[in-house]
């Protein structure tokens, strides 16, 4: 008789707890892996992530005044 060892997990997007194998690699629940499975990520022929390599844009600050006048309440 064979015994299989689980072990408890929980899924890295979602954060629900499920049971998985002691040796398995998996990370994220079925329905997790469902949705990322939609997206594709590029290597480049180093390694690294594609977007690893573009600078980020920059983060424009708001400020106060243009703030409350963006929601409505400019006096």
């Amino acid at each position: 008789m064979e015994s299989i060892n689980y072990e408890l997990k929980y899924c890295e997007r979602c954060g629900t707890l499920k049971l998985r194998q002691v040796a398995s690699a998996s990370t994220y629940c079925r329905r997790c892996e469902g949705l990322l499975a939609r997206f594709t990520f590029v290597r480049s022929s180093d390694g690294m992530n594609s977007g690893a390599k573009r600078a980020l844009p920059a983060l424009r600050m708001t400020g106060m005044a243009e703030a409350s006048r963006l929601a409505g309440r400019v006096q």
